[in-house]
């Protein structure tokens, strides 16, 4: 992709015959969709969004410049948006973008490694760390302040509580 970009969102579905997208934010706010105009597909495609707005369910409705029918809407449908990293706003203490914490190290409170994190999900009700051993998941943890103890980015690794881990 070039230079180095995140995952903010994905092109849930399209809207109406006239090319109107939802888009759903894996960023903390949808706002974020309004302040930002250089949003890239996957493959590079920059995507200009025309008139967003949020919804009641805090998803982006919008229409994509040069998207002018269901059918080419329909083309977006699943695709994931990224912005450039250096476009994100700096983190406070204890934040992390998911994207940096993909490949960290998940060891025990005693430091025994259990595995790295391959995934983040995040399906409403917080975040989840997917913990893969030798490319097959073993275990979920979730992503809170009494299941992670410690995000070390020097040693590259996550702290975890073991009694958390869902296996």
């Amino acid at each position: 992709m070039g230079a180095r970009r995140v995952c903010v969102g994905i092109v849930a579905k399209p809207l109406g015959i006239k090319g109107q997208v939802k888009l759903h934010s894996y960023t903390a706010s949808p706002d974020f969709f309004l302040q930002h105009a250089r949003l890239f597909l996957k493959d590079g495609t920059e995507i200009v969004l025309k008139y967003p707005r949020i919804d009641r369910s805090g998803d982006v409705i919008t229409c994509v410049e040069g998207i002018n029918n269901r059918t080419d809407a329909d083309g977006l449908r699943l695709q994931e948006v990224f912005v450039a990293r250096e476009e994100l706003p700096q983190l406070g203490d204890g934040e992390y973008y998911h994207e940096d914490l993909i490949g960290l190290n998940v060891v025990d409170d005693k430091h025994k490694r259990l595995g790295q994190i391959s995934a983040i999900q995040d399906y409403g009700a917080g975040a989840f760390l997917e913990i893969d051993s030798t490319g097959i998941k073993i275990a979920t943890i979730p992503f809170n302040r009494e299941a992670i103890i410690a995000v070390d980015f020097q040693a590259c690794e996550v702290v975890i509580n073991k009694r958390f881990l869902l296996l």
